[in-house]
């Protein structure tokens, strides 16, 4: 749980500041720990296998971090839904992730 919430922290840290490569790259990362912590051995892979792929469509998608930053919140409530161990919360947080821009 240390590594996603340091991860959330860069991210968001990232986000303010405006540093679009470094937020792509934290988000990506905080996603993927996220898998490895499911112990789901197909989805942490296809993180790892795809995270290239991710963080170039990302930069085509994103101009800025204000989604990233906008975003935040949804991710630090899917960290403590999982902290929590609250597997129908943190489905529900990610639906909401899911429909964010």
């Amino acid at each position: 749980m240390e590594r996603i919430e340091s991860l959330l922290a860069q991210r968001g840290a990232a986000a303010e500041a405006g540093d679009l490569e470094r937020c792509i790259a934290a988000d990506i990362a905080f996603h993927a720990a996220i898998a490895e912590a499911t112990h789901n051995k197909i989805l942490s892979e296809l993180y790892r296998t795809t995270t290239g792929h991710l963080q170039k469509g990302f930069r085509h998608i994103y101009r800025d971090t204000a989604c990233f930053r906008a975003s935040q919140p949804t991710h630090a409530r899917l960290a403590r839904n999982i902290a929590d161990t609250d597997v129908q919360q943190a489905l529900d947080t990610i639906a909401v992730i899911l429909d964010e821009p």
